[in-house]
């Protein structure tokens, strides 16, 4: 389906705690069964699946479909690290599981390009950076062909897309837990306006609860 402004349809995954934490001393939520084949199923539906350097060299995901009885393809793999700070032996850029694509800037490392296109990865190097433009890269996987997009990404990459309002849909597994203001947040960024959400959809998962909400317009 295709986005807004020639972008791709974008739908936000993340799990957080009751106060909207994302993890506690650098550890991220260990998702349940239930949890995983609903992201697993999101990640099945997708031409792309998105993360940033920070969740690469804390969670090293594959980021490829692992549903039981799966037969179709896998999404395109898409890491933004405007320094190439993530590890060359990362899993996610073991190309022999699925295409890499690695959006980085002219502020990383040009051997470090170069050892990463030799394992099979696409390397675009997007501006001067070290960050890189948002909207930019929307539109860049746009022109790929990517037209529904999963992100997975940490604070950083979730907080520039909701305060752009580049999103269409916002998949949050609350679990039950309280980690209090010293826990990283889902979104550390500070908004021009609050962003108004409608709920889709409920699922029990267990102890977690998980919701599906939409992007709606208008102010308080």
């Amino acid at each position: 389906m295709r986005g807004s402004s020639d972008r791709p349809r974008v739908t936000i995954y993340t799990a957080v705690s009751l106060d909207g934490r994302i993890g506690f001393r650098g550890r991220r939520f260990v998702l349940g069964t239930c949890e995983q084949r609903i992201l697993h199923h999101y990640r099945s539906v997708s031409d792309a699946v998105m993360v940033g350097a920070g969740t690469v060299i804390s969670d090293n995901p594959s980021l490829t479909v692992r549903l039981v009885d799966y037969k179709g393809g896998q999404p395109l793999r898409v890491v933004v690290d405007g320094r190439l700070s993530t590890p060359i032996d990362a899993k996610v850029y073991d190309t022999s599981m699925a295409p890499t694509l690695v959006v980085t800037s002219e502020a990383s490392p040009w051997e470090k390009r170069r050892r990463l296109e030799e394992k099979g990865v696409e390397v675009v190097v997007a501006g001067p950076g070290p960050w890189i433009d948002i909207g930019f890269l929307l539109s860049l996987l746009w022109r790929r062909g990517v037209r529904s997009l999963l992100v997975e990404g940490g604070a950083t990459l979730i907080g520039e897309l909701v305060s752009a309002m580049f999103f269409d849909r916002l998949v949050v597994a609350v679990t039950p837990w309280l980690l209090g203001s010293g826990a990283t947040g889902f979104l550390e960024k500070r908004l021009v306006e609050p962003v108004r959400l409608r709920v889709e959809e409920i699922r029990v998962c267990g102890v977690d609860v998980v919701l599906e909400l939409r992007p709606l317009t208008g102010s308080l």
